[in-house]
């Protein structure tokens, strides 16, 4: 009998809050009062705040998640509806401040032709100087109509294996941001930190105010700036535009699928291509060497020719570095 009761309680405190607006009003939800298991980190507590079931209508156009410190990190698997798992970790505080911070942090959402799903905490410590750190985990169901929007003011996002959607933007203020396996147009926009996205099976944009931009095996149109950083990119299979003004490009492929256009102020350029590849070049440097294995004219810091039935045209530049352009 008391195993009988210990397994309804376990059953009851796991379960999942269910939330519909309605009206496209907002509301404020959480799973605390159903399950919030404590546990430590180094600098502090973490309480796990449980599963909260959001319905996705077929009105709603944009799923839209903000969070400001934390994480966000996106899949999709086998669910009806969209599963979002909170976790809150509480530093520097007392296991009592701990908890009631934890206590006061709950999901908002807003549900109308977008559906908001947001965060509310409060600040704590010292002149409220502090705030919680909120990781949310989102599970989608495999086929979502609606267009995908996350920003986060300080912290990462993830994508991973996110192929059934409208088209997706990210931004970040302060953080890296990875997608890996994306099935439709995608945005990308950190101010500072990291872009890595691989896999993408239609177009890509990624910018970045001040870090580097990593883009490997992109069907289609790749768009890549950073004011300061290094872009890398390795079988992209379609037009690539790709600028920086202080850093280094690296750009390899397999297949040249489109119109290639690169430059870089302060930094070398190294493009690599099938030999066999139709194209047309034009490259110029100001102050920086040229080296080609291609039968390209090298003269007075330019580099031009064309390649086969020059069906693509390739632009490369470097106004202080080394411009390669090299067989693949």
């Amino acid at each position: 009998m008391k195993n009988v009761m210990k397994l309804m309680l376990i059953m009851g405190v796991s379960a999942v809050t269910l939330f519909n607006t309605g009206g496209g009003k907002a509301g404020t939800l959480s799973a605390d009062s159903l399950y919030q298991q404590v546990g430590t980190t180094s600098t502090g507590f973490s309480f796990d705040k449980g599963t909260t079931n959001l319905n996705l209508g077929n009105k709603i156009k944009t799923i839209s998640v903000a969070n400001r410190n934390g994480t966000i990190d996106f899949k999709q698997g086998d669910v009806k509806d969209i599963a979002v798992h909170m976790k809150v970790e509480v530093n520097h505080a007392t296991k009592q401040e701990a908890k009631v911070v934890a206590s006061k942090t709950k999901l908002q959402v807003k549900e109308g032709k977008t559906l908001d799903i947001g965060v509310y905490s409060v600040s704590y410590g010292k002149g409220n100087a502090s705030s919680p750190s909120v990781h949310l985990t989102i599970t989608l169901p495999r086929k979502v109509n609606s267009d995908l929007h996350a920003e986060i003011k300080n912290g990462n996002i993830s994508l991973s294996k996110v192929t059934g959607t409208g088209k997706i933007k990210i931004g970040s203020q302060n953080g890296n941001i990875t997608a890996k396996e994306i099935g439709n147009d995608i945005s990308l926009h950190t101010i500072d930190g990291i872009v890595y996205v691989s896999d993408a099976k239609k177009s890509v944009t990624a910018t970045v105010t001040n870090g580097d931009i990593e883009a490997n095996r992109i069907s289609g149109a790749l768009h890549m700036e950073t004011m300061n950083g290094d872009l890398t990119s390795k079988d992209a299979l379609s037009s690539i535009k790709a600028a920086t003004i202080s850093g280094f490009i690296t750009i390899k492929s397999s297949k040249v699928g489109g119109d290639w256009d690169v430059s870089s102020t302060e930094g070398d350029v190294a493009l690599a291509w099938p030999e066999k590849a139709g194209v047309q070049v034009n490259g110029t440097t100001s102050f920086g060497e040229i080296k080609t294995d291609f039968p390209l004219t090298v003269k007075d810091g330019s580099v031009t020719g064309k390649i086969g039935s020059g069906s693509y045209h390739i632009r490369a530049s470097s106004e202080a570095g080394l411009l390669s352009l090299m067989k693949n």
